[in-house]
């Protein structure tokens, strides 16, 4: 066996990993966007919306598992904390970040400054957009690392037509940009 039959095996090798975990991970999508489409399209029908307007819940929210008990239509549940990126939990300087590195036990570390994110945005009537809340529980310690979790917001202002009805809705939500970019 040569370099080369080594070099092209591992190649094989990967490829064949790599398109395995694609396709394992956008069946799953595809398959909870369907569900969650589906459900909040009866939903809207039978509150006499229109279903583009009612989309419930963030198309995605990352790799790291969803909270129990998220609180509709946004945050984190109760004895939770948002999990910022300068947290204990945060993703440590070797990565790029400014935290202390313990991951959740998926092996991710909270990444955004706020803890807080926008997931999809152009949603209803092309003004509405989802977030995510990196939770993890208070105090935060090792433990509480280990376990933290993400909750979906609803969707923010999918009814808004203009850049003043989002303004007045971020308002009323209580987010404002410097929240939502991270700025604390």
């Amino acid at each position: 066996m040569t370099w080369k039959d080594v070099g092209t095996n591992l190649d094989s090798r990967v490829g064949t990993i790599a398109e395995r975990v694609n396709r394992r991970l956008t069946r799953r999508n595809a398959l909870r966007a369907g569900i969650v489409s589906s459900v909040a399209g009866l939903a809207a029908i039978a509150s006499g919306e229109s279903p583009a307007a009612a989309y419930p819940y963030s198309p995605g929210c990352g790799p790291t598992k969803y909270c129990s008990g998220c609180p509709y239509p946004q945050g984190c549940p109760s004895g939770y904390e948002l999990c910022k990126q300068s947290s204990l939990c945060g993703t440590p300087p070797s990565k790029g970040g400014v935290g202390g590195g313990s991951a959740n036990n998926q092996g991710y570390w909270c990444e955004w400054l706020g803890g807080i994110w926008e997931s999809a945005n152009n949603l209803g009537h092309g003004l509405g957009y989802t977030l995510c809340y990196d939770c993890v529980s208070s105090p935060i310690d090792e433990a509480a690392c280990d376990t933290w979790c993400t909750c979906p917001s609803a969707c923010i202002c999918c009814n808004c037509q203009t850049i003043a009805e989002v303004r007045a809705e971020m308002r009323q939500q209580g987010l404002y940009l410097a929240e939502v970019s991270g700025a604390d």
